[in-house]
């Protein structure tokens, strides 16, 4: 039983130091304050606030953030002029991504299929809702919602095909297709001046936040019921729920009594951040600054003469000896690989010619750090003969897993490339590969760990972007 504990407690520090972008998680907030805008960020306790100041007159409102890249965006109401703008996760490197907009509104992403969704209100062209690519190409207007129409909150279920908004003046919230097709009311009783909209896919929730009456209400998706968990505000308006931490957040505009505030997804447990507001705005929970990895990656390849091998560590200096182990089955035996190494820019080279053409072999790598700490990073495949000709998401094993998962991916040419773990709501929880990869059949690993500590039991997502496409399976967690 002590090995078992002390072999989790290994597994636990190694996720850690093997995820490479885990983040600790940040609120970001917006202050729409017309003569001194700002952009916010804090832990999620609301300690360690920071701020940078916004163009003035802007009115910035609404704010999303991908961990992928980390990246903010938020868009301006103003009448004209206004911008749908990103910044990164340190709040600076402020930039605008598209100009020439109109009473923007609330801002939502689309990860999985790299889009962001806003509304724009302008009265006299009617209320709108646009999309584009990440990085601001291809804007269009995708639904068209009339004169009457005043969007506000946006939320999007990229797996699901569904974008819902929150309309101010018609009481209600809406929905289309991911096009903007099929645009139809899904609550248009009980609501009064609906504002602010988060999704909870994983408890297949809306959250919704009425300025008037005070109050957050939950929907039941997809046909209800509508109930009330948070009542007695003062004029709440844009909201995000961190399902993960089981909490949501949200901001207050009420005279006088201006703030962002949490509480657990039931509506308990109501706190004041006691961040500075001076009057509303949009808000976002995202990650924060990353830790470091130990093994960036770790590929093997067919190549003339042989198989391979390539691998990258953050930091060389931890360990004091590295042995390539290959084997025709790993059930059987390992035996070292006697291959000359060769070093490149940080990336280590090793050629194994002791192959034959249309065999398949599984290679790992054994190390040793300073204090005697001994780990094994692998195995990864890779055919005699047979190069990488396309990206492709291969297996990953154990699925379900309860410990460890093995992420197998191929890169067809040397690209960027970025493979990450998601959430139901298409949240980055650990960024595993993000950076320029050789060709070849390469691996990653993930324990489970995320900025929460381990992530419970569910449904996951592994991303595999890639310049051909984007490529996603799903991972089971079991407990």
């Amino acid at each position: 039983m002590n090995t078992i504990r002390r072999l989790r407690a290994v597994l636990a520090v190694l996720g850690l130091l093997l995820a490479a972008q885990a983040h600790a998680q940040s609120v970001y907030w917006i202050d729409t304050n017309f003569p001194l805008p700002k952009l916010g960020k804090a832990n999620t306790d609301g300690t360690s606030p920071q701020q940078v100041a916004l163009p003035v007159g802007s009115l910035p409102e609404g704010l999303a953030v991908d961990g992928g890249p980390g990246k903010l965006y938020w868009a301006e109401a103003a009448w004209s002029g206004a911008h749908l703008n990103t910044a990164g996760l340190d709040l600076g490197g402020i930039a605008p991504l598209i100009s020439g907009g109109s009473s923007l509104r609330g801002v939502a992403l689309d990860p999985f299929h790299g889009t962001i969704y806003w509304t724009s209100s302008n009265l006299v062209v009617g209320g709108q809702v646009h999309r584009a690519n990440l990085d601001g190409s291809s804007p269009a207007v995708i639904a068209s919602l009339g004169a009457g129409a005043n969007p506000r909150g946006i939320a999007v279920d990229g797996l699901g095909g569904h974008v819902y908004w929150a309309d101010y003046d018609q009481n209600a919230i809406y929905s289309s297709d991911l096009n903007g097709a099929g645009v139809a009311p899904v609550v248009n009783v009980g609501l009064t001046s609906p504002w602010g909209l988060a999704l909870d896919p994983a408890g297949n929730q809306l959250f919704v936040t009425e300025y008037v009456p005070g109050r957050i209400s939950r929907y039941q998706l997809p046909a209800g019921p509508l109930a009330t968990v948070v009542g007695s505000l003062a004029n709440p308006t844009y909201i995000a729920v961190d399902a993960a931490m089981g909490k949501m957040f949200w901001t207050e505009a009420g005279a006088g009594a201006q703030k962002v505030q949490r509480a657990n997804l039931n509506g308990t447990l109501v706190q004041n951040l006691a961040l500075p507001l001076a009057t509303y705005g949009g808000i976002a929970i995202g990650p924060g600054e990353p830790t470091a990895t130990l093994l960036l990656s770790f590929a093997a390849d067919a190549v003339a003469g042989g198989i391979e091998l390539r691998w990258r560590f953050s930091d060389p200096s931890r360990f004091v000896s590295v042995a390539v182990e290959r084997a025709d089955d790993p059930g059987v035996s390992w035996q070292v690989v006697d291959a000359a190494l060769s070093e490149s820019g940080g990336l280590v080279i090793a050629l194994d010619r002791g192959v034959e053409a249309g065999r398949s072999y599984q290679y790992r790598l054994r190390v040793s750090s300073g204090d005697g700490t001994k780990l094994t990073f692998g195995p990864v495949q890779a055919t005699a003969g047979a190069p990488v000709t396309e990206f492709a998401l291969s297996a990953i094993a154990p699925n379900p897993t309860r410990d460890l998962a093995r992420i197998e991916y191929a890169v067809a040419r040397e690209a960027r490339v970025r493979l990450s773990v998601m959430d139901l709501q298409g949240r980055e929880l650990v960024r595993l590969v993000d950076g320029v990869q050789t060709p070849g059949r390469h691996q990653a690993l993930w324990t489970g760990e995320t900025a929460h500590g381990r992530a419970p039991a569910g449904l996951y997502f592994v991303r595999y972007q890639t310049p051909a496409s984007v490529l996603i399976r799903r991972l089971v967690i079991a407990r």
